[in-house]
């Protein structure tokens, strides 16, 4: 759910199996939290749990895969 406020889910489509890396950042670009993840082609979720220590803002998500920016979404914590 978007907004959330401890656990929230990423989908997404990839074109290719490989493995990802998902980064949350503040809106000042500071890294939150990184994750690594391995993705499969076609329709894919990212679980990120225990996010209750993240103070309530706007941050952005961004997934990269093979060194190429595949997903950017924001998200509002609650």
């Amino acid at each position: 759910p978007n907004p959330f406020t401890e656990d929230v889910t990423i989908r997404f489509t990839a074109t290719e199996n490989g493995t990802a890396i998902m980064r949350i950042t503040n809106l000042a670009g500071q890294t939150m939290l990184s994750k690594q993840s391995t993705i499969t082609k076609g329709y894919n979720n990212i679980k990120i749990e225990s996010l209750s220590g993240l103070a309530a803002g706007m941050y952005m998500v961004q997934l990269t895969m093979n060194g190429t920016v595949i997903n950017n979404q924001k998200l509002i914590k609650n």
